[in-house]
C-alpha cells in the first residue's frame, strides 16, 4: 500500500512539473492559442509577419498553412495569395506535384488581384521543376504562358494596354 501511494505521489508531482510542450502541446497548438486571442483584424497581420520573419527555416510552412487557413476564413485574397506563394516556394523542390496544385489555386487569385510578378515567380518554379523531371513538352507550354504574363505586366507598367 505504501508503495502504491509513493508511486501515485511521484506521478502527480512529475505531471505538474513537466512543461506543457512535453504533454503533447505542440508548436502549432501554442501558435493557434496565441493567434486566437488576437482580434480578427490583427490575426492576418501577425501571421504574415511571422511568415516573413521565418523564411530561412522550414517552420515557415507552418506559418503559411495557418495564414492560408485564417485568410480563407476571413475571405482575404491578399493574405491568401501570400500564403499560397510561400507554400509553392516550399513545395517546388520537395514535391512539384503539390506546387502545381497550389499554382492552379493561386493563378486566378493572382490574376484577379493583379499580382503578376508573384504569378510569374511561381510559374518559373514550375518550369524549373518540369525541366528537372524531363517534361520538355510541358516546359514549352509553361514558358509560352509565362512570356504572355511577363509581356502583360511590362505593357501595363509602360501604359501600353488599350483596354482594362
Amino acid at each position: 500500500m505504501k508503495r502504491l501511494f509513493f508511486i501515485g505521489c511521484w506521478t502527480l508531482i512529475l505531471t505538474l512539473l513537466i512543461p506543457d510542450r512535453a504533454k503533447g502541446d505542440t508548436f502549432v497548438d501554442s501558435l493557434r492559442r496565441e493567434i486566437k486571442v488576437l482580434p480578427d483584424s490583427s490575426k492576418l497581420i501577425r501571421l504574415n509577419e511571422l511568415l516573413y520573419a521565418n523564411t530561412h527555416n522550414k517552420v515557415y510552412k507552418v506559418y503559411a498553412d495557418l495564414l492560408l487557413e485564417e485568410a480563407q476564413r476571413q475571405r482575404n485574397d491578399y493574405y491568401k495569395g501570400n500564403a499560397l506563394l510561400f507554400l509553392m516556394r516550399y513545395y517546388y523542390m520537395q514535391d512539384p506535384d503539390s506546387l502545381r496544385i497550389y499554382l492552379k489555386i493561386a493563378e486566378p487569385l493572382f490574376i484577379a488581384t493583379n499580382r503578376i510578378e508573384e504569378l510569374c515567380r511561381a510559374k518559373g518554379w514550375n518550369i524549373y521543376s518540369l525541366a528537372n523531371e524531363g517534361m520538355q513538352g510541358l516546359v514549352i507550354r509553361e514558358v509560352d504562358s509565362l512570356s504572355f504574363w511577363a509581356m502583360y505586366s511590362l505593357s501595363k507598367e509602360m501604359n501600353f494596354l488599350t483596354t482594362e
